[in-house]
């Protein structure tokens, strides 16, 4: 998958045992298990409840990040709520780091400052809504035509 490739290739100084896929709410566990199956890596995830129609705050973790690198995988980070609050939990639990991979970066209201001030080492997101992003020193966009592109070259070669 796009962000199995992603992790493999931007936290490669990573030992691969360390690492621990993390969905911040029940709806993205499939994915984010997918992609732990895909690394090999542990898998946990957040149960969260929701304050208001654009506030969750995690509440329990289900799985174990103690001494992991903890990388939160996730299709959407609009106001950057939930992934801080994911964060948050994560790091309570001993996780070592924390980063993110999240495929469409809405980043509304005040998502830049959430970040800035959470405690992702990095997060990682994709160029899919278009427009400009902020680059940061804890945001870091990657291309998915870039990825497209390189399975396709691959498609063709078989």
């Amino acid at each position: 998958s796009f962000w199995a490739s992603v992790i493999q290739e931007q936290l490669k100084k990573i030992d691969k045992k360390n690492r621990c896929i993390v969905s911040p709410d029940h709806g993205g566990r499939e994915r984010a298990s997918a992609v732990a199956q895909q690394l090999g890596a542990s898998f946990a995830f957040v149960r969260k409840i929701r304050l208001a129609h654009d506030n969750a705050v995690g509440y329990e973790l289900v799985g174990d990040v103690a001494g992991t690198v903890a990388i939160v995988v996730d299709d959407i980070i609009d106001t950057g709520r939930t992934a801080a609050s994911a964060g948050e939990l994560l790091k309570a639990n001993g996780a070592a780091a924390v980063y993110g991979c999240f495929t469409h970066a809405v980043f509304s209201d005040a998502a830049y400052e959430q970040i800035q001030k959470g405690c992702f080492e990095r997060i990682f997101v994709t160029d899919t809504l278009g427009g400009t992003l902020k680059h940061n020193d804890r945001v870091h966009c990657v291309s998915i035509n870039e990825y497209v592109c390189q399975q396709s070259r691959e498609w063709l070669r078989k």
